[in-house]
């Protein structure tokens, strides 16, 4: 896949979640379906969660070269991606990373928890690459119910539209050269990294159509 045809099925993924998002109202937004699963409030606020520090490295690529080096390799087609990453992710329990599991505020710690990963191994092994500095994320973006819905909203649009944007100005070679960590898959190029942010938000944006019809959007 192309990088324009790359960027294009992300911004369109992206394009969609926010129409959906759009037409929701605070309750629908906030509303849990049960206090085990994410509102669509935390899936979208998970969403940006995991793509600010893609875009934060792509301001500084000579850091990405410094703490990771070259690929030197090609980025692997999106078949061949997602056929490596699902291998990858076998057996792997439907949990999300600490840093990108989302904080509502007065959400209690155990419901937070809940949706955390807990394989040791897998987490040294991403952390001893990109640092702790990550877990303050979720905290410092913790979500405010009282503040109504557009601030999530926003950050979602400006993340995804800011990802496309730098993703687009870098040579097609550097898409390939530059690489950073993913969990479950270890390095990936940034042409990958792509491939992985529409997946995911693709993931997401099902499960946010399914909770529009259990709640509605008004």
């Amino acid at each position: 896949m192309k990088k324009d045809e790359s960027l294009q099925r992300l911004k369109s993924i992206s394009e969609s979640i926010l129409e959906i998002t759009g037409k929701t109202t605070d309750l629908s937004f906030f509303q849990k379906e049960k206090e085990e699963k994410w509102s669509i409030a935390e899936h979208l606020q998970h969403l940006s969660l995991s793509i600010i520090p893609v875009n934060n490295l792509l301001k500084h690529p000579e850091q990405m070269l410094e703490r990771w080096g070259s690929s030197n390799r090609a980025s692997r087609s999106i078949e061949v991606f997602d056929r490596d990453y699902d291998a990858a992710i076998q057996g792997q329990p439907w949990k999300s990373f600490p840093g990108f599991v989302p904080i509502t505020g007065g959400k209690p710690e155990s419901s937070i928890n809940m949706h955390t990963a807990r394989n040791k191994g897998i987490l040294e092994d991403f952390f001893n690459l990109v640092g702790t500095k990550i877990l303050e994320l979720p905290e410092k973006m913790m979500i405010n119910p009282a503040g109504g819905k557009e601030p999530v909203i926003s950050l979602f649009a400006y993340q995804t539209s800011s990802l496309v944007t730098q993703a687009s100005l870098l040579p097609e070679p550097e898409l390939d050269r530059l690489q950073l960590p993913l969990p479950y898959l270890g390095m990936v190029t940034i042409g990958e990294m792509v491939y992985f942010v529409s997946r995911h938000c693709k993931q997401h944006l099902i499960r946010i159509k399914e909770l529009t019809a259990i709640h509605g959007t008004c």
